[in-house]
C-alpha cells in the first residue's frame, strides 16, 4: 500500500471515510454497503475454511509477536466470531500467552466452561502463537500483518490494520459481516495503579495523552520523547487546551518523575 505523499502527516480515525483514489488499493470485489448483513457474497468461500470452522467447538486465540500488531490482528479474531454467530455455532473462546489478560478485556472471550468443548479446536493469532499452539487444531488461522491488501469498495479505502483483517476474513468466509468502521473490538478499562497515581496527582482532568516510547525493534525504531512531545503540542495547540502528555519507557525506573526538560507552550511532560 502506498499513500499519495500528504504536505503534513495526519492520523485518521479508523472510521473516517478514506476515498479510494487517495490510496493503492486492491478492489473488495463487492459493494458492501448493499449487500445485508448475514447474505452471502458474490464471492466462493473458502470451503475447507468453512467446513472446519463449522465443526469448531473451541477457539484459542494466541498472540506471542509484537504488541500492537497483535492488537490491531484482533478484528481478524471479532470477524470469525462474528461469523460463528450468525451460523449459530457455539464455541468456547480462551486466549493464552503473554497478552491473554489484555485480550480478555476485549470482551472477545468466553468464560471457562466446566467441561471439555465439543468439537474441533481453532487456533487464531500471529505465526508464533499458532505455532506454538496449533499442533492438535483442526484449523489454524494466522493473521500476518503485510498479507491482506488495502481493500476497497463503494469508493471508500480500508487501509487501517483491523479493516484489512476483517474483511479479508469476510471474503473468506463468504457472508456479509456485520462488523463496521473501526472494526477493531474495544478494550475495557480496569482498576491501574499507575491510573490512580496520576488521578489523585490531578493529572486526569483535562487532554492527557499517553505514549509508549519503548519498541520491539529498539536497534532500528526510536521515535525519541523529544518527537513524542512535538506531536502532543499540535494536538494540544489544535484542540486549544493544555495537554499532559505521559511517557512510558521500555525500562523500570523508581516510579514516575516529572521530567527535567522546561515545559513546553501547551505541554507538560511526565515520564514513568
Amino acid at each position: 500500500m502506498t499513500a499519495v505523499a500528504p504536505a503534513r502527516i495526519q492520523f485518521h480515525h479508523g472510521s473516517l471515510v478514506i476515498p479510494a483514489g487517495a490510496v493503492h488499493t486492491t478492489p473488495l470485489g463487492y459493494d458492501r454497503g448493499s449487500v445485508p448483513i448475514g447474505a452471502p457474497l458474490p464471492l466462493a468461500a473458502s470451503v475447507e475454511l468453512v467446513h472446519r470452522l463449522s465443526g469448531c467447538g473451541e477457539i484459542v486465540v494466541a498472540f506471542e509477536g509484537k504488541l500492537g500488531d497483535s492488537l490491531l490482528a484482533l478484528s481478524g479474531v471479532r470477524a470469525v466470531l462474528d461469523w460463528l454467530r450468525l451460523r449459530s455455532v457455539r464455541v468456547a473462546v480462551r486466549a493464552v500467552g503473554p497478552y491473554a489478560g489484555l485480550i480478555a478485556r476485549t470482551g472477545l472471550i468466553t468464560q471457562p466452561q466446566a467441561t471439555t468443548p465439543n468439537g474441533w479446536r481453532a487456533v487464531i493469532g500471529d505465526r508464533t502463537g499458532v505455532e506454538a499452539h496449533g499442533s492438535e487444531a483442526a484449523v489454524s488461522l494466522v493473521l500476518d500483518p503485510a498479507a491482506p491488501p488495502c481493500w476497497s469498495s463503494d469508493g471508500r479505502a480500508h487501509p487501517d490494520l483491523p479493516a484489512r483483517h476483517y474483511l479479508a476474513l469476510e471474503r473468506r468466509l463468504g457472508i456479509r459481516l456485520p462488523g463496521t468502521a473501526p472494526f477493531a473490538p474495544t478494550l475495557a478499562t480496569g482498576p491501574n495503579k499507575l491510573v490512580e497515581e496520576l488521578r489523585s496527582v490531578g493529572w486526569l482532568g483535562g487532554l492527557t495523552i499517553a505514549a509508549i516510547t519503548a519498541t520491539s525493534w529498539p536497534e532500528r525504531k526510536d521515535y525519541t520523547a523529544q518527537r513524542y512531545i512535538a506531536l502532543a503540542e499540535h494536538i494540544a495547540e489544535a484542540q486549544q487546551a493544555q495537554a499532559r502528555l505521559l511517557l512510558i519507557g521500555g525500562t523500570p525506573g523508581d516510579g514516575l518523575r516529572v521530567t527535567t526538560e522546561a515545559p513546553r507552550r501547551h505541554v507538560q511532560a511526565l515520564h514513568q
